[in-house]
């Protein structure tokens, strides 16, 4: 390519062979010297392409493959970048995660008072967070010789944790050992087959609706161990910390809750040494909200039969028709991604899966105003087994937040002290058959901190 030597009329500096590519419509290969240049809508394509059919460079054009995988790696990073409207400098935590608008964002689309709330309606399940919580042994990564020095561009910016924060964190763990298990030997504590340099990543979504939440992902070496959990759970919900409630769905979640409250103990005192994420308080019993635990409906048949009701979905006051496998949809459609990245270097892989989780949650932002309407309608045509009469069901969203800003009625849809009195009834109940003999561990009273 012969490029203009013409000078900027403002500036007297002749303008980068970059930058004249760009006013043209390319983009360039490299930066410095760019002697290949592709069109901007070469690379809409392929990442309509690849995001939507997973196809890959090489599927897309042999002889593109070579030339575009840098390209679209800074392509997708840049425009993640735009798409947030931040500068390259200015990429904190999450700064590149897409936020899902139906779940409690502090301070965005919450009650402006919730946290004055009186004594009774603090653990409302309307302020709560549903997350889930899952491993997934696709997304693997071969075990192979690797580029050590390829970083990823987004870097703890976007929905996987700080990677130098975590790796820094893996050094202070112990070897490598299988899960104790008092309820069935389940494969995700370590007791299944595994393989490759990653053995697969373990990560969070809104349990709700579907979103990848920011900074909640991180890589496993071998099976969904505890300690890589935790890092994973404390990273990706500090951006709701503050919230007086969180509603937790994990498939194993009655063997991660036993001894949780003591790991985090260690994990706080990591991470005041490692000084690479924002702490809300010193005093970590306040750091992380009571939480509400289950196990997901498909996978609570794969449990013993004390647990199918003491972590059941069915009976956790509040989850109403929430299944706890939302990330189990996620994988599905995720699995075919890691047949790409598997094959890649660890910065490059992260990026790219990075760019589909945006991807994704930007696709499902764009479809929730009907799929919340398609809701309500159901809502509102049938009255289901909850009693509630069908004048009090709102037609909209708008009709719902009206509803549910009345004082507390018996019988209706906002029973905040009655819903209270019913999970202090279910802890209780569950305290007593852990007291039988039926669970090791401590029950949690309802309103103490996990």
């Amino acid at each position: 390519m012969t490029f203009c030597h013409c000078r900027d009329q403002k500036t007297g500096a002749r303008v980068p062979d970059a930058t004249q590519l760009l006013r043209i419509g390319f983009w360039p290969a490299s930066w410095d010297t760019p002697q290949t240049a592709f069109t901007l809508q070469v690379l809409d394509t392929f990442s309509l392409l690849s995001n939507q059919a997973h196809v890959n460079a090489y599927d897309y054009i042999e002889s593109l493959r070579r030339k575009t995988d840098f390209a679209y790696r800074t392509f997708s990073h840049i425009t993640s970048i735009k798409r947030e409207g931040k500068a390259l400098k200015d990429l904190v935590y999450g700064s590149l995660a897409i936020l899902c608008p139906a779940c409690p964002q502090p301070d965005e689309n919450m009650d402006p008072n919730w946290r004055a709330r009186k004594e009774e309606e603090r653990f409302s399940f309307l302020d709560a967070l549903f997350y889930a919580v899952d491993g997934n042994f696709h997304a693997s990564l071969k075990d192979k010789p690797l580029d050590e020095e390829d970083v990823p561009l987004t870097k703890g910016a976007a929905y996987f944790a700080n990677e130098e924060a975590f790796g820094a964190y893996t050094e202070t763990l112990g070897p490598l050992e299988p899960e104790p298990s008092t309820c069935n030997q389940f494969a995700a504590m370590g007791l299944g087959p595994h393989w490759g340099r990653v053995s697969g990543t373990v990560g969070l979504f809104c349990a709700r609706h579907q979103f990848v939440l920011p900074g909640g992902h991180v890589d496993l070496q071998k099976g969904e161990r505890f300690a890589n959990v935790d890092f994973a759970v404390v990273s990706g919900l500090q951006h709701w910390m503050e919230l007086l409630m969180h509603v937790s769905a994990y498939d194993i979640n009655c063997q991660y809750q036993l001894h949780f409250r003591e790991r985090l103990s260690g994990l706080a005192n990591v991470y005041a040494r490692l000084n690479k994420m924002h702490v809300i308080s010193d005093n970590f019993t306040k750091l992380f909200p009571w939480t509400l635990a289950g196990v997901g409906k498909f996978h609570l048949a794969g449990h013993k039969a004390s647990c199918r009701f003491l972590w059941s979905f069915h009976f956790l006051p509040g989850s109403a028709m929430t299944d706890g496998e939302a990330a189990e949809r996620m994988w599905a459609v995720l699995n075919f991604l890691g047949l790409r990245t598997r094959e890649m270097n660890p910065g490059h892989r992260h990026d790219i899966i990075n760019w589909f989780y945006g991807y994704l949650n930007v696709k499902r932002l764009h479809g929730m105003c009907k799929s919340v309407d398609q809701s309500f309608k159901t809502v509102y045509s049938r009255r289901g087994g909850s009693g509630v009469p069908r004048k009090q069901i709102p037609r909209s969203g708008q009709a719902l937040c009206t509803v549910l800003r009345r004082p507390a009625q018996p019988g209706g849809l906002n029973q905040g002290p009655l819903w209270v009195a019913e999970a202090a009834g279910m802890e209780g109940r569950r305290g007593r058959v852990q007291a039988q003999g039926g669970e090791p561990g401590r029950a949690r009273g309802a309103g103490e901190p996990l």
